[in-house]
């Protein structure tokens, strides 16, 4: 009788992708990667513009090293089973809390006497 076991050792974010894309959305990269490694994205629309065109290319590199060039230090990653969750860095969440304008409302409270 034969036993044969698969393990991966490599941890997801240190699974190894390529990628040569020019001017494609964020989203079609992520779709890219996520075919080479089986793993899925998770993110909310509001945290990423999956829509933005950009362009990438890397031979055999990371997908840790991947998502820092495609992001810079703009996304954070967390890992959970097959799914790597993106989300937007704190302090790019709070620096856009801090751009969205104020707003003054006006008007009269009547309270009975």
């Amino acid at each position: 009788m034969q036993l044969q076991v698969f393990a991966q050792s490599d941890p997801a974010l240190e699974l190894i992708v390529s990628v040569s894309a020019k001017q494609h959305s964020v989203q079609q990269i992520l779709n890219t990667m996520q075919q080479q490694t089986g793993l899925v994205f998770s993110f909310a629309a509001n945290n990423i513009d999956a829509e933005r065109k950009t362009s990438l290319s890397i031979q055999q590199k990371s997908l840790r090293q991947a998502l820092h060039r495609l992001f810079g230090n703009t996304v954070t990653y967390k890992v959970r089973g097959n799914y790597i969750i993106l989300q937007k860095q704190a302090s790019e969440a709070k620096t856009e809390l801090i751009r969205k304008p104020k707003k003054t409302i006006e008007g009269y409270i009547n309270s009975p006497e």
